[in-house]
C-alpha cells in the first residue's frame, strides 16, 4: 500500500492546476515549431539547438491528436509521476526497502520537480529515460536499458550524459566500448548539429561561480522557491543526507554508482556550462540533482529519527508548493483574457518588445475577439492598452493608469494611454 500511495500522491500534486497557468516562453516556442511541418519544425530544432529532436516529435504527434493544452501536459506529468516510482526500485536495490519509500516520497513533493513535470518541454521525459536506463541496468535488462540511455540522450543531452557515466561504472569494462560505439551510430545523424553548437560561440556569458550562485541552486534544487530566497533548514537538510548517502555509497561498489552521479555528474555538467555557457538556469542540472534522492533515502532510512527530519523536508516542500500554485507560472492566458474583455473598438493593443509579443501574442491570437497586436518603437498615440514585460516602466508610461499588474508573469503590467494622448517613451530592449 505504501508505494502506491507515494505514486497516487505524486500523480495529484503534478495534476493540481494543471491548466490554469498559461503556457511559458519556452513552452510557447516548442509548441509554435512542433505545430508546422515536420521539415519546418526540424529546421528551428536544429537552429536553435539547445535540446535533441525527440520530445519535440512527441509534440508534433500530441499537436495533432489534440489541440489543448492538458493533453500536451499531460504526458509530461505522466513521466514525472512515473520517475518518482522507479525512485524505488532504484533505492531499494542500492540501500533498502525503506530507502526505496523515503527517496521516492521526497522526489514527490519536490517542488521543482513538480514545476518541471507541468512543463510543455523536454526535462520531465528526460529524467524519465535516465533513471530507468538505470533501474533497467540494475535488472540486467541490457537491450532495453540500451534503448533507454537513447532516448534520453535524444531528449536531453545531460540526460543522456549521466544516464551513460553512471552505466559505466556498474558495468563490466568489457563490453562498454562496443555499447559507445553502438550510441555513436545511433546518434550519427544528429550529431552534426551536436558538434555545430559546440563549435560555436555562445551569446551568454560564463557564469561566475560565487557563493550566491551556490546558494540559489542549494535552495532551488532543495524545498525552496525559484525566487531569491535564502536556503531553507529544509534544503539544508535534504543536502545534508544526500552527503551522508555519498560517504555511504562510496564503501560498496554495488553503491558506488549513486555517488558518482550525484558527485561526478554535477561537476561534469558545471564543467560543461563553464566551457559552453547557456542561459543561467537551474534546470540545466536537473539530471545529475536527481541523485540526491536515493541518496538522500539511503542515509535517513539507517536513522531512528529519519520520520522527523523527513517531516521537516516535506514542511518546506509544502510551503513553497503552496507560493506554487498560487503564483508560480506564468499566466499569459489570464493576461491576454483580461486585455480582451476590455478593449473597445477604436482602441489598439500594443506590446513592448519581443518578449511580450511572443507571450501575450500567442494568446491574444486565441481570443474570440481580434484586434491587431503591435509592436511599439517609441511613440504611443491613445486611445490605446499598452502591455508590457521583462524591461523596466518609463516614467511617462508610469503615469498612465494601472489597469492590471501581473508580477510574477516576468513583471507584466497593463496599462492604459487614453485618447487625445500622445507620450514618447525609450525604446524597451
Amino acid at each position: 500500500m505504501v508505494p502506491i500511495a507515494i505514486v497516487l500522491l505524486a500523480l495529484a500534486l503534478r495534476l493540481i492546476r494543471l491548466t490554469h497557468f498559461g503556457l511559458g516562453n519556452d513552452e510557447i516556442a516548442e509548441v509554435f515549431w512542433s505545430a508546422l511541418p515536420l521539415r519546418d519544425m526540424l529546421h528551428f530544432v536544429i537552429r536553435d539547438a539547445v535540446h535533441p529532436p525527440l520530445d519535440y516529435f512527441m509534440q508534433f504527434l500530441l499537436d495533432r491528436l489534440s489541440n489543448g493544452e492538458w493533453a500536451w501536459r499531460l504526458p509530461r506529468v505522466l513521466a514525472g509521476t512515473a520517475t518518482v516510482a522507479l525512485m524505488m526500485p532504484l533505492a531499494r536495490r542500492w540501500f533498502d526497502e525503506r530507502a526505496g519509500w523515503i527517496a521516492a516520497l521526497l522526489l514527490a513533493v519536490s517542488p521543482i520537480h513538480i514545476r518541471f513535470s507541468q512543463e510543455v518541454r523536454p526535462y520531465a521525459f528526460g529524467l524519465f529515460w535516465m533513471v530507468l536506463a538505470i533501474v533497467l541496468l540494475q535488472r540486467g535488462r541490457i537491450v532495453a536499458w540500451f534503448i533507454a540511455v537513447y532516448l534520453a540522450a535524444m531528449t536531453l543531452y545531460f540526460a543522456g550524459m549521466i544516464a551513460a557515466i553512471v552505466s559505466i561504472v556498474m558495468l563490466p569494462r568489457r563490453r562498454m566500448a562496443l555499447y559507445i560505439l553502438g550510441w555513436i551510430a545511433l546518434y550519427a545523424p544528429w550529431l552534426p548539429v551536436v558538434f555545430g553548437a559546440a563549435r560555436g560561440t555562445s551569446p551568454n556569458a560564463r557564469e561566475q561561480l560565487t557563493w550566491s550562485w551556490f546558494a540559489y541552486r542549494l535552495q532551488t534544487l532543495g524545498t525552496g522557491d525559484w525566487q531569491a530566497d535564502p536556503i531553507s533548514i529544509g534544503s539544508w537538510l535534504l543536502w545534508a543526507f544526500a552527503l551522508i548517502g555519498v560517504v555511504i555509497a562510496i564503501r560498496k561498489r554495488e553503491t558506488a554508482a549513486a555517488a558518482v552521479w550525484l558527485v561526478v555528474g554535477m561537476l561534469l555538467q558545471i564543467a560543461v556550462l563553464q566551457l559552453h555557457p547557456h542561459y543561467p538556469a537551474v534546470r540545466h542540472l536537473l539530471p545529475a540533482w536527481l541523485a540526491v534522492f536515493p541518496l538522500a533515502g539511503g542515509a535517513l532510512s539507517r536513522m531512528r529519527g529519519f520520520a522527523v527530519i523527513a517531516l521537516v523536508v516535506l514542511f518546506f516542500d509544502a510551503r513553497t508548493l503552496r507560493d506554487y500554485y498560487h503564483h508560480g507560472r506564468p499566466e499569459w492566458n489570464h493576461v491576454a483574457s483580461f486585455v480582451a474583455d476590455h478593449v473597445k473598438p477604436g482602441e489598439r493593443v500594443l506590446v513592448a518588445n519581443n518578449w511580450t509579443d511572443l507571450n501575450f501574442g500567442w494568446y491574444w491570437h486565441r481570443q474570440p475577439r481580434i484586434v491587431d497586436v503591435q509592436k511599439i518603437t517609441t511613440h504611443i498615440d491613445g486611445p490605446a492598452w499598452f502591455v508590457i514585460s521583462s524591461c523596466g516602466i518609463a516614467p511617462e508610461l508610469a503615469r498612465m493608469p494601472m489597469m492590471r499588474a501581473y508580477h510574477y508573469t516576468n513583471h507584466c503590467e497593463v496599462r492604459y494611454v487614453p485618447a487625445g494622448v500622445s507620450i514618447d517613451i525609450p525604446q524597451c530592449p
